[in-house]
């Protein structure tokens, strides 16, 4: 009795540490992402980079968004270049929500991701497909300086969840691991493949690449059976024993 009220008053403890944390907003000023763009319609291997801060204060329908700045060339041709360059993107955050839109054509904000989104809930794209939420976890990346806890959510189209060209991840204050701070969704480069490389925080690594995030989250997306358990750090859990685990984006006690 005793270890079982011990349990939950750490279950509750977890709890309220999530739902007290500041949330980490993609509008921060200094946030710097840094993209790659494979090229499929060259022989070899061939890469566009783009760097791509925000600037600027905007509000439509209410929404704060600010405006996406880049840098774009093409690896080993072209050197990085010295000026920013204002692109028609803007990015907008409110209550959790991550808006993208379009200023060369009259269209209203799109959602391309939802923070407070649980598994199995839908969210339909900006082109109208619809994708479904296979995995939430909170979660510290291994290779970001700030040891920061980040709600990461991976979805899939739907209908289509065996695939893994059709699913993506999520991550607060970061973005998306293929699309960056737009998603799949957003801007891309036609006739390449986009990658996140680097999310950097005024000088500070938040997410690398080579972080075991993907691997982490896909294990449990694989997983056709849905008995994944994650630990608390959002990794999956090889072989469990009594503790705290998430399954289903839930806590649960084993």
């Amino acid at each position: 009795m005793k270890r079982n009220i011990i349990l939950l008053f750490s279950i509750y403890c977890s709890i309220m540490a999530y739902a007290q944390k500041e949330y980490d907003s993609f509008l921060k000023e200094g946030k710097v992402w840094r993209m790659e763009y494979k090229q499929v319609v060259y022989e070899g291997e061939s890469y566009q980079d783009k760097i791509i801060m925000l600037s600027g204060d905007t509000l439509i329908d209410d929404i704060p968004f600010r405006r996406m700045l880049e840098k774009r060339w093409m690896r080993g041709i072209q050197d990085e270049p010295t000026d920013w360059k204002a692109t028609y993107g803007y990015i907008g955050e409110k209550d959790g929500k991550v808006y993208y839109w379009h200023n060369s054509y009259p269209t209203t904000p799109q959602i391309v991701m939802d923070f407070s989104l649980n598994v199995g809930d839908n969210i339909v794209g900006s082109t109208g497909v619809v994708y479904v939420v296979k995995a939430v976890s909170d979660t510290i990346l291994s290779r970001s300086d700030d040891k920061r806890t980040r709600r990461c959510i991976s979805v899939s189209i739907k209908d289509r969840e065996d695939l893994d060209r059709y699913s993506d991840t999520w991550i607060e204050g970061i973005g998306s691991i293929k699309g960056g701070i737009t998603g799949i969704e957003g801007t891309f480069v036609a006739g390449a493949y986009p990658k996140l490389l680097l999310c950097e925080d005024n000088d500070i690594c938040i997410y690398n690449t080579e972080d075991d995030l993907r691997s982490a989250i896909h294990h449990g997306l694989n997983n056709k059976n849905g008995d994944t358990y994650f630990q608390l750090n959002g990794l999956p859990v090889i072989r469990s024993t009594h503790g705290i685990y998430v399954k289903d984006g839930k806590k649960v006690v084993r």
